[in-house]
């Protein structure tokens, strides 16, 4: 009486076999590498068909194909009929929880048997990479790994042979292995440029351009949100929000307000005020944030209208984001004595293009609204924090400065104030200079 097997070769065509891809490693034994051997198993199962579409061609290939997998169907019938264990303590993968589409650091838990995991001569390898550590719930049916990284994987991922041996045999499936998706991290910067027109006029649109700089580790979407505040006014991203537009390079409006970034690249954006409805002074401040991104703020800044915008477009202020000192009721900072705010100053892009190299700069630093705040500069002084000032500091182009300013409020501060920061570049033209605004909050809390 024919086997199943026997029966299955009969509807194959002449000069065909049908032959398991297990014996066919047998028979190579050493004359092919691991790694050889590895190959071929990817290159015959890689070309397996797994779906068949609405009007593809049914080929003698696919036909063939399942032809063998119903004689190993039947085979293995067979074998359980009769009750004919299998022979010897081989390894058998039968499935991977959650599924064979891994990512690099996931818990993958691979079923089978004779894993051998109670004598301690269990290991993966996933392509190249070993994995001997295996997690707890782990059993000689069961093995629950962390998916190493075999190295080389594209952001698509790559399919790899996941291999489980024992002291004797080993079976492997092809699995797709992705990298880790990478964390953000970092921090933006926000610049603002020289406004047009300037000086700015009431019931006049008017621009106000900022660099925003990234600084993040990898690409980021950074959104931008406009505070703006008539004198005597709280900065309030609401009250003026219909007339704000904020538009790209070429003045076309942003989608979602929002800008995407590579690392270390800078784009510029434009604030569109409409028909600007101050008749005086006012302020405004422009952030940007994203998810695990540091965010970065332009600090408070105050115009006038019908007066210049004493901007000096030569320097570059960088700033991150500024979290003002909170006080409780009595005057002591609600975390800490003293809270600092870090900036660094550069030569711009227009300076360098231009070829100036350095210059020297006076600094000044004063609260320009509100009482019983302790302001000092250390850096880029040499003080141990009781300067305000500084004079004659040199600033070049390979060499940027920075600038910190420590920030404490004494005993029954003003619930809000202002301190202004004012760079001056010696030889400038009389009243262009670099000024930074920004606020200080009082909190009345219980300690």
């Amino acid at each position: 009486m024919a086997s199943p097997l026997e029966n299955a070769l009969r509807l194959v065509r002449p000069g065909e076999m049908v032959v398991p891809v297990s014996d066919i490693l047998d028979k190579l034994g050493s004359k092919l590498t691991a790694t050889e051997k590895e190959q071929l198993l990817i290159a015959i199962l890689s070309r397996r068909t797994d779906q068949v579409k609405p009007g593809d061609l049914i080929t003698a290939g696919l036909l063939n194909q399942l032809l063998a997998d119903v004689a190993d169907l039947e085979v293995r019938l067979a074998k359980v009929e009769t009750q004919q264990p299998d022979a010897g303590p081989a390894v058998k993968i039968s499935r991977i929880l959650p599924s064979d589409d891994l990512t690099v650091g996931d818990e993958v838990a691979i079923e089978g048997r004779n894993f051998e995991y109670t004598l301690g001569a269990s290991y993966t390898t996933f392509g190249n990479k070993p994995v001997f550590a295996f997690e707890a719930g782990s059993r000689d049916d069961r093995l629950i790994v962390a998916v190493p990284d075999p190295g080389g994987l594209p952001k698509e991922g790559k399919k790899i042979l996941l291999t489980v041996a024992n002291r004797t045999s080993s079976d492997s499936r092809i699995v797709t292995v992705r990298p880790a998706e990478a964390p953000l991290y970092g921090y933006v910067l926000v610049v603002p440029e020289t406004i047009d027109p300037n000086p700015p006029k009431t019931d006049t649109d008017t621009f106000f351009p900022h660099s925003i700089t990234s600084k993040a580790s990898q690409e980021a979407t950074f959104s931008i949100s406009v505070s703006l505040a008539d004198k005597g006014e709280a900065l309030s991203k609401t009250k003026y929000d219909t007339l704000v537009t904020v538009l790209d390079k070429n003045k076309n409006p942003l989608l979602n307000r929002a800008v995407k970034l590579a690392p270390n690249a800078t784009e510029l954006i434009f604030i569109k005020v409409s028909k600007l409805p101050f008749t005086a002074d006012f302020n405004i401040l422009v952030k940007a944030s994203a998810p695990g991104v540091q965010s970065g703020e332009s600090g408070e800044k105050s115009y006038k209208v019908g007066a210049e915008d004493p901007n000096d477009d030569l320097l570059t202020l960088e700033t991150p984001a500024y979290e003002p000192p909170t006080a409780v009721a009595d005057g002591v900072l609600k975390t800490t004595s003293t809270v600092k705010a870090n900036m660094t100053l550069r030569l711009s892009e227009k300076a360098i293009l231009a070829g100036m190299t350095s210059c020297n700069c006076d600094f000044e630093l004063k609260l320009t609204d509100g009482s019983g705040w302790t302001l000092a500069l250390l850096a880029p002084t040499a003080d141990q924090g009781t300067l305000t000032t500084a004079s004659n500091v040199a600033l070049t182009k390979d060499a940027p400065l920075i600038v910190e300013v420590a920030i404490q409020a004494k005993p029954n501060p003003s619930p809000s104030g202002r301190m202004t920061l004012t760079i001056t570049r010696r030889g400038q033209t009389a009243g262009a200079n670099k000024v930074k605004t920004f606020p200080l909050t009082l909190e009345v809390a219980s300690q």
